[in-house]
């Protein structure tokens, strides 16, 4: 009998919270070491450790085998086994020193504690550091569970040991019984046989059989003694199966002559006859062989036929063929076979790859995949997982996140105003990150709060031109592991940086938006919360809907398919500060694809747009993914555009500046600077209105107005700025809005009182200012309501009417980004000619609303102003598009219409590839029409 301590079991390789069968192949596929496949080595004294990691890797665990080591060599000596001075038995090899020991990366659950308790295996001390580590995964329980149950002395399992092996794996009570049999008579036998490339062969096609065998279930000390190695593999390779839902990967590194055996074998595959002539030079070599070998096998073997060991595996966990090989050459053993890198006759999961002259044979116990595979051939990583899985996801449901209203007295309302005073309290430092390294250049700027100007909100480093290159050379490194990472694993990150908002960190995203760009508690619930979850939860819906377009057709004898590749280089993402929400759409829609991603954000909305990074770096977003470079647009667009890696610009600002980054790209694509055409995908300005038909209900057409022209102070690209109203609806509706003007209420953001609170800042202010006191001067206007400002505290400016004379007039035609409402009274029966008046005023088509009770004017207008803009309303306001309902963008000047919130935005950040793949080998060059 082998001692336990010697014989080292394969090794075990679980992926963490992984519920579908995947392949991960390392990122450096040459290395000796690395995470996933490397086997752990031996301790210097030779002792076999077993070593258990937690997903982090902050927990680890290290048990020695010592104490049954030496009781087992006691044991042994007992029944006159010989035992070499290191534990080693006479059966074991000199290169069986360099097996492996057992590395398993597994969480635990609380049900095992029971059973490991009972097995008495463990201290309590160890269980309790394996308890440290938490997890949900009952497999992963389950197969630590098992590995506790495969002692020297074991027979038939305890009952309570079946029931802790159903509780923690599902399983009925026989089919429970049966795993632990099997795991104990498997681990056995896997740490007792050498296997040659014949036997590999055979473990590869029988590992197919899920059936259970129906006889000789009963553990080792009860079970017939074996004459038939054959059948006893047989047994074997189906019991092994049946362990699919515990044992997932059993890694082993075979000892050198059993290399050279595999490495140098013919290669065969499972509808292949062996050819004669190697069949009778492997008959004449096993007869060679059947003349030598060590004393110790030869007495190993004659101690398998007598009755004291019946039940031992060792009795029959050798092949027939691996017996009589060592009778052949004495203690020189067989003569080294040639080691030459060849086709593999091992299918499926089993792979050999020749490395220093040693194979590592990774062996999958679960369904196989029919794939060939050569020695040292390395697998793509992506076309890797993407064989290896045997499951196709299903997202879980995209859903609108239900808004709160924050009423008076709420928990709601407490907890958002006690965030509120906290970040008013505190004066965050915000730096630079590039691939995880937050760094401090010392070129501060300040984040005021607009409605309390005196008070900095947080201070920021702007990134220079240094870490801006080197935010490149990152991003480009970080692109090679992000864009083969499955896209399963990138959503969820997403998904739960959607949790994490939605509970965690509400409060602090809100306030912070709030404080730092002057929204109030309602507009800051619907933009920094609910809309950016929308946005994280329906755009992985958008991939799953991108990744499932294929061709419907396939000619006979051919598979088409299209695969869709991330971009070649670096997204830039230049978000505006008047959303947190399109702050977090910006980078993350990019990234969600498989790009990497520079993210600029506004200088005005840092720290809100800093809280959605920290969550996506909670989420486990990988370190250089997204880089955050507060800055200067100029020195950004400078650096960041004049590289041969810029693939793309997602970007949400003014009209000006997204023209003169088109203007600079086209510059450099005209000299050849970049190795594509970049990606341009820009939301710019508005001129949005509302058309009211005489037949529109004044109340509702008064109401939608007036949200949305003065909601967050007219700082939506999609507010209200122009209106068209018929002169028999005008004398009403002017009384609304000079009612209205004597009881909106304007003040600090953080008052849930405030209907209104300031503009961004002081450039803003006198933009705005300007406009207001030309139509105060100008005879072709006249001011309804409003018209006044402060800027002593904060930026105020008080909600605007303009009554223009003229259709045509300036604040009619220029997009002016504040409280600012133009009015044109036209005659009520020159309704199409005011529509075509509507459509030609503006250059921008962002957003635009018709209400009219009368279905004939709902459809002339629909017709008529089909191009005015890109997101139409009847009988609605002009703004508040919902991630999953209206997808959100405009053309002309107000962008490239690419549908944020929609597989539309998404298609942008992937090239498209056609495969063809053809089964029919083409016979003929000529056509039928040659003849």
């Amino acid at each position: 009998m082998v001692p336990r301590s010697t014989c080292n079991p394969p090794t075990k390789v679980r992926q963490p919270n992984t519920f579908s069968q995947t392949n991960f192949r390392p990122e450096n596929p040459n290395s000796e070491r690395n995470a996933l496949t490397e086997p752990l080595e031996k301790a210097s004294d030779g002792r076999a450790t077993h070593e258990f990691n937690s997903t982090s890797g902050a927990e680890s665990l290290a048990l020695t085998a010592q104490s049954r080591k030496s009781a087992t060599q006691t044991k042994m000596e007992s029944e006159g086994e010989s035992v070499s001075p290191n534990g080693s038995s006479p059966l074991s090899s000199p290169q069986s020193s360099h097996t492996p020991t057992i590395s398993l990366s597994l969480d635990f659950v609380p049900p095992v504690q029971n059973a490991l308790k009972r097995f008495g295996t463990a201290t309590t001390k160890e269980i309790q550091k394996l308890m440290s580590i938490r997890g949900t995964a009952q497999s992963q329980a389950a197969e630590i569970l098992l590995e506790r149950i495969s002692g020297d002395d074991f027979c038939e399992p305890e009952e309570a040991v079946v029931r802790d092996m159903m509780s923690v794996s599902g399983l009925r009570r026989d089919d429970a019984r049966r795993a632990v049999i099997f795991y104990d008579q498997l681990q056995r036998c896997k740490a007792r046989r050498v296997y040659s490339h014949e036997a590999i062969e055979e473990i590869t096609r029988r590992l197919e059989c899920t059936e259970l065998p129906n006889n000789d279930l009963a553990p080792p000390a009860k079970r017939r003694k074996t004459t038939s190695p054959t059948q006893d593999q047989h047994d074997l390779i189906q019991r092994d199966s049946a362990l699919a839902p515990f044992s997932n990967v059993l890694q082993w590194t075979a000892p050198q002559e059993i290399i050279s055996n595999a490495v140098s074998a013919p290669a065969h595959t499972h509808d292949e006859e062996v050819p004669k002539e190697e069949t009778q030079q492997s008959k004449t070599t096993e007869e060679e062989a059947s003349t030598t070998n060590s004393h110790a096998e030869k007495e190993t073997a004659a101690s398998s036929d007598e009755g004291s060991s019946e039940g031992s595996p060792s009795s029959w966990s050798l092949p027939r063929e691996k017996k009589r090989r060592g009778e052949q050459y004495g203690s020189k053993g067989p003569p080294p076979k040639k080691v030459r890198p060849q086709e593999c006759g091992v299918l499926g999961r089993c792979t050999l790859e020749k490395s220093d002259y040693n194979a590592k044979i990774i062996y999958k116990s679960r369904k196989m995949l029919r794939l060939p595979l050569r020695i040292g051939h390395n697998i793509p990583f992506q076309a890797a997982r993407r064989n290896m899985s045997f499951s196709r996801s299903t997202i879980p449901k995209a859903y609108n996140e239900p808004l709160r209203n924050y009423e008076a007295g709420s928990q709601d309302a407490k907890l958002l105003k006690a965030a509120c005073d906290k970040l008013r309290s505190e004066c965050p430092e915000i730096p630079c990150v590039v691939g995880g390294r937050e760094i401090k250049t010392g070129n501060i700027g300040k984040q005021l709060v607009c409605s309390d100007h005196a008070q900095v909100l947080c201070t920021f480093h702007q990134a220079n031109e240094q870490i801006l290159r080197e935010a490149i050379e990152v991003s480009l490194e970080a692109k090679k592991s992000w864009e083969a990472l499955p896209w399963e694993d990138r959503a969820a990150i997403f998904l739960r940086a959607a949790d994490l908002l939605a509970t965690k960190y509400r409060y602090e995203a809100n306030a912070a938006t709030m404080l730092g760009q002057g929204k109030t508690v309602w507009q800051a619930e619907i933009d920094s919360a609910c809309e950016t979850i929308d946005f994280f939860r329906f755009n992985v819906k958008y991939v799953e809907e991108i990744y499932s377009m294929q061709p419907p057709e396939n000619s006979k004898g051919v598979w088409n398919r299209v695969e869709y590749r991330p971009l070649e280089g670096y997204v830039v993402a230049i978000s505006p500060f008047n959303f947190t929400a399109i702050g977090a759409n910006l980078p993350t829609s990019p990234a969600l694809m498989g790009n990497v991603v520079l993210w600029k954000p506004a200088s005005t909305a840092i720290l809100s747009n800093w809280v959605i990074f920290k969550i996506l770096r909670e989420a486990g977003l990988p370190d250089g993914v997204i880089n955050f470079l507060p800055g200067s647009g100029a020195l950004i667009g400078n650096i960041l555009l004049d590289s041969p890696h810029f693939a793309g610009l997602h970007f949400t600002g003014s009209t000006a500046v997204f023209n003169s980054i088109m203007f600079k790209t086209a510059q450099n694509l005209n000299n050849n600077l970049y190795r594509g055409y970049p990606r341009m995908v820009g939301e710019t300005g508005g001129k949005d209105f509302h058309f009211a038909h005489k037949s529109a209900l004044v109340d509702n057409l008064f109401h939608n107005t007036v949200r949305a022209a003065f909601e967050y102070q007219g700082q939506k690209c999609s507010a209200c700025s122009r209106a068209y109203i018929p002169d028999n609806l005008w004398p009403e509706l002017k009384e609304r809005f000079i009612e209205f003007s004597k009881q909106v209420k304007m003040g600090q953001s953080d008052d849930f009182a405030n209907f209104m609170s300031a503009v961004i800042d002081k450039n803003s202010f006198n933009n705005i200012r300007n406009y207001i006191d030309h139509a105060a001067a100008s005879p072709d206007a006249e001011i309804l309501i409003g018209g006044k400002y402060d800027d002593s505290k904060g930026w105020f400016v008080e909600p605007t009417i303009i009554v223009a004379k003229d259709p045509k007039y300036k604040s009619m035609v220029e997009e002016i980004f504040g409280p600012v409402l133009t009015i044109y009274v036209y005659p009520a029966d020159q309704y199409e000619e005011t529509l075509a008046l509507c459509d030609q005023t503006s250059p921008y088509s962002l957003t635009g609303s018709i209400f009219a009770q009368d279905r004939y004017a709902v459809a002339t207008a629909t017709r008529l102003l089909r191009n005015s803009s890109g997101n139409f309303y009847i009988n609605d306001k002009c703004t508040g598009a919902v991630v999953g309902q209206q997808p959100f963008g405009g053309a002309r000047a107000s962008g490239t219409n690419d549908k944020a919130g929609s597989n539309l935005n998404l298609l942008r950040w992937v090239s498209a590839r056609s495969i063809k793949e053809n089964f029919i080998p083409t016979t003929t060059w000529s056509y039928p029409h040659m003849f």
